[in-house]
């Protein structure tokens, strides 16, 4: 679609170093992300974006961000201990990783803090795949989608 190939390659681009910035600095993108799918949906300046998001496949602008670090950490195998026995433990069943507690919100907007708040949400079939498959990336997007709320909750600044 057209979408995909005009605004969100243009989006993705270098949003793992601007995703996480204020709400004031992304506002302009979130307008003119809204304003563009409207025009490519045919839908009136005034229709909800929230109805806009819920009823197609698009990802705001903090889902995308949340998509492009889980790909990140998951294809680079950060923050993740593996675990090379033959016994069966919690730690070869259940990844956990650990985070810091960070006392300032610019602290908690780095990758190092948001990316294993984000791998330990995510469900166990997908953290465990070796590979970032064309599936698995859908996977993790239709995650995103469905569990942003859940997101929220966990990374405070989200919710700004």
């Amino acid at each position: 679609m057209v979408y995909y190939s005009l605004a969100e390659s243009v989006l993705n681009y270098g949003i793992l170093c601007w995703g996480s910035a204020c709400e004031s600095v992304l506002l302009p993108l979130k307008i003119a992300q809204k304003y563009v799918l409207k025009i490519l949906l045919f839908k009136p300046k005034m229709y909800s974006t929230d109805l806009l998001f819920s009823q197609t496949e698009f990802l705001n602008l903090r889902q995308l961000y949340c998509v492009r670090v889980i790909q990140f950490s998951l294809n680079y195998k950060l923050f993740q201990d593996t675990v090379n026995h033959s016994i069966q433990t919690r730690a070869v069943t259940e990844i956990k990783l650990y985070t810091s507690l960070q006392n300032y919100s610019t602290t908690q907007r780095n990758i190092l803090f948001t990316g294993p708040r984000l791998l330990n949400l995510l469900p166990l079939d997908i953290k465990n795949k070796q590979n970032l498959t064309k599936t698995t990336k859908n996977k993790i997007k239709d995650w995103v989608k469905i569990n942003y709320t859940l997101i929220k909750k966990s990374i405070v600044w989200f919710s700004e």
